[in-house]
């Protein structure tokens, strides 16, 4: 069930995660919603739409999970609308565009730190303080959020990260290092097992739950 992992698919996932990322809230009834959302009553959309009405309460771990069964119930082949439209904004430091944008291509993709972060620095730019301090916090809770998603201990308890980079972010925030990584199938699930040693050359490895980027059945 299990098998090592080899270097040319790391560095073909990491390439395409960064791919993505590079050319990848205090909101209110005025914010563009996606068309999609408004019909779809899934407990990801839930969790992201009470987000958005200001309520940073929600558990941003969970909200990981959420997304991945999203995504694994065949949400995730619609790409958020106009998203490249948002990237070329964004390059063009045409504020307002990347935020009208930014403001519907988030419905899809609420956990990316990243964009959110992208969207605050925008409104920072254009003078929303407020706005700007919202999405500041909005994108620190998300990232945040990888720790509480499990504690890596089993496949059932694994951390659920959205790239490999946050597995090794992870590691590297309990001072683990890394000398094997496993791919791993468990009822239809992926997940990578990283395996090394704490400060202390005591042995360790953590469970980490693949399926926002490589192939999963239906989340049980």
């Amino acid at each position: 069930m299990e098998k090592k992992m080899n270097r040319n698919r790391t560095i073909m996932i990491m390439f395409a995660v960064l791919a993505v990322l590079l050319l990848g809230g205090l909101n209110n009834a005025q914010t563009p919603v996606a068309e999609s959302s408004k019909t779809d009553k899934s407990t990801y959309r839930q969790m992201v739409q009470k987000a958005r009405n200001g309520d940073l309460s929600v558990n941003f771990g969970e909200l990981r999970k959420a997304y991945v069964q999203w995504l694994n119930d065949g949400n995730g082949t619609k790409e958020a609308p106009h998203r490249d439209e948002m990237v070329r904004a964004f390059q063009a430091k045409n504020f307002a565009k990347a935020i009208e944008l930014g403001e519907v291509v988030i419905d899809y993709e609420f956990v990316n730190d990243g964009l959110l972060g992208a969207i605050g620095d925008a409104y920072q730019k254009s003078g929303n303080e407020q706005k700007a301090k919202w999405y500041s916090d909005l994108s620190h809770n998300v990232r945040h959020g990888l720790f509480l998603s499990g504690d890596g201990k089993t496949a059932k308890t694994a951390y659920y990260v959205m790239n490999i980079d946050e597995e090794y972010r992870v590691m590297r925030a309990f001072d683990y290092s890394v000398s094997v990584q496993s791919l791993m199938r468990v009822d239809g699930q992926s997940y990578d097992l990283l395996a090394g040693k704490d400060d202390k050359g005591k042995a360790v490895e953590l469970y980490f739950n693949i399926c926002a980027f490589f192939s999963c059945g239906p989340s049980k």
